[in-house]
């Protein structure tokens, strides 16, 4: 089998509940994309409904933001394991087996970067359990999350423009938000779809790819980034 390159593992859920502190909480969606780490390009992608466990209940905060009822998830959905089989088989295919204890190319050991939005906050901890302890060395320690990437062009264009240089606000309220809504309002990424862990992986790939083209430069200047005081170029116009 032919070894791949690093790339950037793009992940997001939805889930049937939200976290306790200490917790991961349940996927009733999962849809994966691995991305060249240079082109930015979507090179293979999987998608899976994972129904109810036993013992675990949808909250009506969950069902009103994504909609999959437990009726829809039994039908639709498997069950975790085997969802979890998935992805593990889906990646061997494209070229990063999970590491077996046997002959394991330890050049792919931390070939895969996680990628999304508020993935190391919510969506990396679900995605070491899907994947496990035989596969956990697969996934890098280091992770690209969007939702800070916004954060740090909205503090750094603050700090330069003051309230008037947040880029990033929330479309319905106005206020400075990293969130997903934001990003695409700023970017000018269509909505369209119902929320879902397939599109708003999508959706966040399309931002980050945004952030490249018309906040690196931005970045570079920043004085995050240098001690020369140099300050941002103008704001740009859309």
């Amino acid at each position: 089998m032919a070894k791949r390159k690093r790339m950037l593992m793009g992940f997001d859920f939805e889930t049937a509940n939200l976290p306790e502190y200490g917790e991961v909480a349940f996927p009733v969606e999962v849809a994966v994309q691995l991305i060249d780490a240079h082109t930015l390009e979507t090179v293979a992608k999987l998608q899976r409904f994972i129904r109810l466990a036993d013992g675990v209940e949808m909250t009506q905060e969950a069902l009103d933001t994504h909609g999959y009822t437990p009726e829809f998830l039994a039908e639709n959905g498997r069950n975790f394991w085997d969802v979890r089989g998935d992805i593990i088989n889906w990646l061997a295919r494209e070229g990063y087996p999970a590491p077996d204890g046997g002959g394991w190319d330890k050049e792919r050991t931390g070939s895969l970067i996680p990628f999304g939005q508020n993935v190391l906050q919510f969506d990396l901890p679900i995605m070491r359990k899907l994947l496990s302890d035989p596969a956990h060395r697969i996934l890098s320690r280091f992770a690209v999350d969007t939702m800070l990437i916004a954060d740090f062009i909205n503090q750094a264009a603050f700090r330069t423009y003051g309230w008037d240089g947040f880029i990033f606000r929330d479309p319905s309220t106005g206020n400075p938000s990293s969130n997903l809504a934001s990003q695409m309002a700023a970017l000018q990424i269509p909505a369209k779809g119902h929320h879902g862990a397939a599109f708003d992986i999508e959706a966040t790939r399309q931002c980050y790819v945004g952030h490249i083209v018309n906040y690196s430069d931005d970045l570079q200047k920043s004085a995050a980034f240098t001690a020369a005081g140099l300050t941002l170029p103008p704001l740009p116009r859309y």
